[in-house]
C-alpha cells in the first residue's frame, strides 16, 4: 500500500522531498521491490553457459594450485632462512675466541 502511494503521489507538481521505503530496494516479495531485486546465493549466474562454467572451474582449479605452490615456496623460504641463521650463528661461534 505504501509503495502504491509513493508511486501515485511522488511525481506531483511542487514536490521537492524524496522518501523511499526500504521495500523499494530490499523487499520480501519480488513484485514489491520496485527499483532493485537482490540476487542472493549466486543466482546472478544461473543462466551461465557451459563454456563459462568450465572456464570458472578451471580458473578455480588454477587458483587453488597457485595457492598451494605459494604456500610451498613460503615454507621452503622459511626453512632456508632458518638454515642461514643457524649457519651464521655457528660460524660466529667458531670465529669468536674462547
Amino acid at each position: 500500500v505504501l509503495g502504491e502511494m509513493f508511486k501515485k503521489y511522488s511525481n506531483l507538481e511542487g514536490n521537492i522531498d524524496i522518501a523511499l521505503p526500504s521495500y523499494y530496494f530490499n523487499a520480501p516479495k519480488l513484485e514489491w521491490a520496485l527499483y532493485a531485486q537482490h540476487q542472493y546465493k549466486g543466482t546472478w549466474f544461473e543462466n551461465e553457459s557451459t563454456f563459462e562454467k568450465n572456464a570458472r572451474k578451471r580458473l578455480m582449479m588454477l587458483s587453488k594450485k597457485t595457492n598451494k605452490l605459494l604456500l610451498a615456496v613460503a615454507v621452503l623460504a622459511g626453512i632456508n632462512l632458518l638454515g642461514f641463521l643457524t649457519l651464521g650463528t655457528m660460524i660466529r661461534r667458531a670465529r669468536s675466541p674462547q
